[in-house]
């Protein structure tokens, strides 16, 4: 599907007014979170730095991604809303319970697009991961290690 430059722009415009509708909403529907540190400067730094780390080498298209350790989201969305990177779906996952409904909200364009996103509570260190056909893997002992 094609969109023309209005569409994007639109649609761009609408994920960022839903960013901070978002962020506004769960600030104060969460105000224990630390937000002051969770929108610093140093985080917004360091997921726009894993950015251009992909964008530096090559990278357009990772298909279906988990985040461990997402937090409230913001490496999601910044990934999710980036045109020339493509994702299928995005998952995010932190042990912290607060952050399930901080992160959804935060990326509600794309929770809102076939669940493009979505965050759930989980300890990372407790999570198994199951690729159950091997048969499109070239380096098979790469992975297994």
């Amino acid at each position: 599907m094609r969109f023309d430059a209005e569409s994007v722009k639109k649609l761009e415009q609408w994920q960022i007014y839903s960013m901070l509708e978002g962020i506004v909403k769960s600030s104060r529907e969460q105000p224990q979170l630390n937000w002051e540190y969770a929108l610093s400067s140093g985080q917004i730094t360091s997921k726009l730095w894993i950015l251009e780390a992909l964008k530096e080498i090559g990278v357009t298209s990772l298909g279906k991604v988990m985040v461990l350790g997402g937090w409230i989201g913001l490496l999601g969305h910044i990934l999710l809303s980036e045109r020339s990177l493509s994702i299928e779906k995005l998952r995010s996952f932190d042990i912290d319970p607060l952050c399930e409904e901080i992160a959804d909200s935060i990326n509600l364009s794309f929770v809102a697009r076939e669940w493009k996103f979505k965050a759930s509570c989980a300890d990372c260190t407790n999570l198994t991961i199951l690729k159950l056909s091997s048969l499109h893997f070239e380096e098979m002992e790469v992975w297994l290690n």
